[in-house]
């Protein structure tokens, strides 16, 4: 499992194939993990993210922006639970973010 510090974590990585060549990327933290994987010769960046709703967004797309930057060249997968409610998917009810 991947996930950075000795922190209560809210975001991991489970990598379970030996056979994967697997590298935690600085851009990480306790919300927040970044992978580096690589399959065959082919990169791909791996991101599970949690964004805590009490906690501006700003610092969250600057974050996500960062990966996007990081991930250049690579394949990229985004997987976040980003506290976002909306009634355009069917929630009950609409946030702002």
């Amino acid at each position: 499992m991947f996930a950075p510090g000795e922190v209560r974590h809210r975001a991991a990585i489970v990598v379970t194939n030996t056979l994967i060549d697997t590298l935690l990327i600085q851009l990480s933290d306790m919300d927040t993990v970044v992978l580096e994987v690589i399959i065959d010769n082919s990169k791909i960046i791996l991101v599970s993210m949690y964004l805590d709703i009490s906690k501006q967004i700003d610092n969250d797309l600057t974050k996500i922006e960062a990966i996007i930057q990081h991930a250049k060249g690579a394949g990229l997968l985004i997987a976040m639970d980003s506290n976002s409610r909306s009634k355009t998917w069917h929630d009950t009810s609409t946030n702002m973010r």
